[in-house]
Parts: C-alpha cells; structure tokens; sequence
C-alpha cells in the first residue's frame, strides 16, 4: 500500500528515536534514495542513450528540462502527503532533479505528452492513483482519457513510475496463478518453491472453488482494497455458507475497481495480541508488510486491528529491535 511509505520509511524511526531504541527500517531510507537515483538515472539515460547522459554529466552541461512530476488528487489528505513525501525524497536523492506537483484536477495531456505551466512536458510522472481505474476513465466529454493516456505512455512521450506492468501484482489473483503453478512442480526452482510453501497461503482461482475439500476459506475480490467485501466461508460440498464478513463504514469511499471475480485462500486463524492504542487497551491482530524497491525487500510496516480482517480502522504500531 503506496499510503503506507511515510510510516514505515519516516515514522518508525521517530518512534524509535523518542523512546531510545533502534528500529529495522534504519538504513532503509538510504535504499529509498539509492533506488530513487538509480531510476532517475535509468529514466534519462533511456530518453539521451546512456552514453550521451553519462558526458552531460561528466561535462556538468545543464540538461535540458526534464520534469519529475508528481500529481495526486490535491485534496485528499493522506494521498497528498504520501506523494509531497516521495517528491522531496527524490529531490533529497537528486538535488538537479526538477521536481513538480500538480493536482489531478489540474493535470492535461496533449499530442506531446503531460503538458506544463511552463510549456515543457513531463519527463516522469508519479501518479496515485490506480491504474485498474485509470484504464476506465473518461474526459467530461465522453473521450477515452485512461487510453489515450497510455498511448501516449506506449510512445514513450513520457515514463511512469510505478509503470503498468504493476498493474500484475494489483491483481489478487496473481496469488492464486503463482500457487497454481507452485502445485504444478514444474515451473518453479526449488528455492522458489521452499519460499511459496512457506510464505503464500494457498490460493485458489474462483472456478476451482468448488473441487476443494470442505472447510473455511478467506474470499476476496481480485481488485478490492480496504477489507471490502472480504468474507470468510464455511465449504461444504458443494454449498458455502458465510462465517465472517467485513463490515466497512466508509463503503462509498473506498476507491477501487468493481470486481467481478474473486479469489479464495485457505483461512488461516491469527494470533492475538493486547495493544494500547490512543483509547486504551485492545485485543486485535498485526498485519506485517514489507516494501520493494524494485526486486529487493525494503522496509518493514505493522498495522493493529480490533478486527480480525484490517481495513481504514487499523492503527499504525512502531516496529522495534528488543
């Protein structure tokens, strides 16, 4: 989860340094900026060829303009954040970077690209907003805006950080083709398979729902996000019936693509813990996730729910190193 980049990578480390202790997440700012550099380097040395990038540098010739623009809905608070966070980490790792924001509301695109106040164009653009909706998106005049923005994309008018391809690993349903694959004994490595065996729950496709054996299953929508319409089920034969459900106030709010598949893992019951929270003491469950950056494990978060199956409710709990 993108929103999750201030605490893990910022917050942490205050709550360590309040109460004297080290944390796990204490050089991962280092690898932001280092993996921050290596794809502002990766994106221009694509736009001049390597070797022409690599002599304006070495020649301290001023490139020309080349804006890393960032762009979130304005008035959404934490998106806001998140995204001034990760712009000023970019100018932290690369001073000679030409860092912009600009509001969704505010954002065109024209023949060249992502045009700018100042006549230029984006070189780059971080956007927060999911692509599964972006693809669907219209202009207030009917137009097919998500597709004329990736055409645009597709002709390298402009780069996208994170790119479409993540659009994979959005999807659910990636769990349940990786396992299916792990089942088969013949695509993964060893290594690859010890990991899968130990760290995926098995994961299930909706057409083979019915050939599992009888039991509690978690089901989920290929495309939700905040607990919604998350369901536990109770399998027997070939009927379900619900045993738990997600129930989410802010239903309206929740921001996502409607699915029309879904996808099952076997229900695995959590451990619980007492946390006290800012009003008092309650018994909940930790949701533990890990960032990449690119192809390498980056810094550690945990959330704390009341609720068995976390959503918008779940606190932010500090990870430390006893």
């Amino acid at each position: 989860t993108p929103c999750f980049l201030i605490e893990s990578y910022y917050a942490n480390g205050v709550a360590a340094n309040y109460v004297g202790r080290k944390h796990p997440n204490i050089e991962c700012r280092k690898e932001l900026h280092t993996f921050l550099k290596r794809m502002y380097d990766a994106v221009l040395s694509a736009k001049y060829g390597r070797n022409q990038y690599e002599s304006m540098r070495a020649n301290r010739e001023s490139l020309p303009k080349n804006p890393f623009v960032f762009s979130c809905f304005h008035d959404y608070f934490e998106d806001y954040g998140t995204t001034q966070f990760l712009m000023k980490e970019l100018k932290t790792a690369c001073p000679e970077a030409d860092t912009r924001f600009i509001s969704f509301y505010d954002m065109k695109i024209d023949d060249e690209g992502i045009p700018l106040e100042d006549g230029s164009h984006a070189t780059l653009l971080y956007r927060l907003h999911p692509m599964e909706l972006l693809i669907d998106e219209q202009t207030p005049d009917g137009e097919p805006l998500g597709e004329m923005f990736l055409d645009l994309y597709e002709d390298d008018t402009f780069a996208l950080f994170n790119p479409p391809e993540s659009i994979i690993l959005q999807n659910k349903s990636f769990m349940s083709l990786v396992y299916a694959l792990y089942l088969t004994d013949q695509f993964f490595t060893k290594p690859d398979r010890d990991i899968i065996e130990k760290y995926l729950a098995p994961s299930y496709f909706e057409n083979d729902f019915s050939a599992l054996d009888d039991g509690l299953y978690i089901q989920k929508e290929i495309w939700g996000r905040e607990g919604r319409h998350v369901q536990v089920v109770q399998k027997r034969g070939d009927t379900s019936e619900l045993y738990m459900e997600k129930l989410v106030d802010n239903y309206d709010d929740i921001v996502c693509r409607d699915s029309k598949k879904v996808m099952y893992q076997d229900f695995i019951q959590q451990k619980r813990f007492t946390h006290t929270v800012d009003c008092g003491v309650k018994d909940g469950f930790l949701t533990l996730s890990s960032f990449m950056l690119g192809d390498q494990a980056s810094a550690v978060g945990c959330r704390f729910s009341p609720e068995e199956i976390a959503g918008t409710e779940a606190y932010f709990v500090p990870l430390l190193i006893e």
